[in-house]
């Protein structure tokens, strides 16, 4: 006797009824999909995120939303990075959040039919059964779920670097955004290859990108207090323009107890870098060009030289290839081929094997 036989589920077009797409922050962040927010360590992604979480968590309008404000609503977070009594907390009570409306998942236990505890394990990506239960709790349902970072919940024998592991992973919780209305946010870092474009850089399979229908990355800007917000990813609409937010200490107190932290104040103007710009950290000072400028010139004026051999003169100084090519524009420096198949070589303007 045969056993149970999987067969097609086929679903016309003609039958699908149509929908808008809903924002929880317009442009960036959609309802009931997958998002990415990626940033180096300590740059600004969890004040960021605990922002969002505090003006949902209050019904008050997100960035870029500022003529809508609704109810409260929820928010749901796995996290590993930070404490939840001296990092957290104080950030979602200096940013205005209602810390009712604010859950965490912070593992599993195992009961006996009697309600004993027998048992206790970290939750991962595996456990959606118990995922969807988790998201039952509580007052207000979710409207942002966050993973922070997605990397601590895959679980053993799932590589982050493997395409294929992170899809099917991720592929019940793409199905739970959809069904619940809420948005997965996924958070995670960059790499160090700073050659790389800009999705490139995030750590592990390019699958997390893939996966998400937009991709945020939270970065250093101008100054030293500074931080921007790009989107390097969008399937649902065309690119918004990058916002930027300041870093401003702040001191909150609950039972008498202050504790300092940090919060967020978002600017109103637009932002005068480039997600290339920013993601090379700080520009240079006009020391350090001069000091590029320098080595670069002395160099050339002995003869052609290539981009890797000029790379190795300047790398130890902190400059990246995008860098060193903006340099070599500034000194009007130009590369040509060495001979009819030979490598291509930058010469000074003034040296006479540039001339044709």
């Amino acid at each position: 006797m045969s056993g149970p036989k999987w067969f097609p589920e086929v679903k016309f077009l003609h039958s699908v009824k149509m929908r808008a797409l809903e924002w929880l922050m317009p442009g960036f962040i959609p309802k009931g999909k997958i998002v990415t927010v990626a940033g180096d360590p300590g740059v600004g992604k969890g004040l960021f995120i605990a922002d969002l979480a505090a003006r949902i968590s209050v019904g008050e309008a997100l960035p870029g939303d500022a003529e809508r404000s609704g109810d409260p609503g929820g928010v749901f977070f796995c996290s590993e990075e930070d404490s939840l009594d001296d990092v957290v907390k104080p950030r979602i009570l200096a940013a205005g959040g209602n810390p009712k409306n604010i859950r965490f998942f912070t593992g599993m236990t195992r009961r006996d039919p009697d309600g004993s505890v027998t048992g206790f394990r970290s939750f991962t990506l595996a456990d959606i059964d118990v995922f969807r239960e988790a998201l039952k709790t509580g007052r207000a349902g979710p409207r942002l779920i966050v993973f922070d970072p997605v990397t601590s919940y895959l679980g053993k024998g799932v590589d982050a670097n493997s395409n294929g592991d992170v899809r099917t992973a991720l592929a019940p919780y793409i199905k739970a955004a959809e069904e619940s209305g809420a948005t997965i946010v996924l958070v995670t870092h960059l790499n160090k290859s700073k050659e790389m474009t800009p999705n490139q850089r995030i750590n592990g399979a390019t699958a997390f990108a893939a996966i998400s229908r937009s991709v945020l990355m939270v970065t250093p800007g101008r100054d030293a207090d500074q931080r921007c917000v790009f989107q390097t990813k969008s399937n649902l609409d065309k690119k918004p323009a990058p916002l930027a937010f300041r870093i401003q200490g702040r001191a909150v107190e609950e039972d008498e107890l202050i504790v300092d932290t940090a919060s967020i104040e978002w600017s109103s103007g637009p932002v005068d870098l480039t997600i290339e710009e920013a993601l090379e950290g700080p520009s240079a000072t006009a020391e350090e060009v001069r000091e590029v400028h320098g080595t670069l010139r002395e160099r050339l004026k002995s003869g052609p030289a290539s981009l890797s051999e000029l790379y190795s003169l300047v790398s130890s100084k902190g400059v990246s290839e995008r860098q060193l090519r903006k340099r070599l524009s500034e000194l009007k420096a130009t590369a040509k081929p060495e001979g009819r198949r030979g490598p291509w070589m930058y010469r000074l303007p003034e040296d006479p094997g540039s001339a044709s």
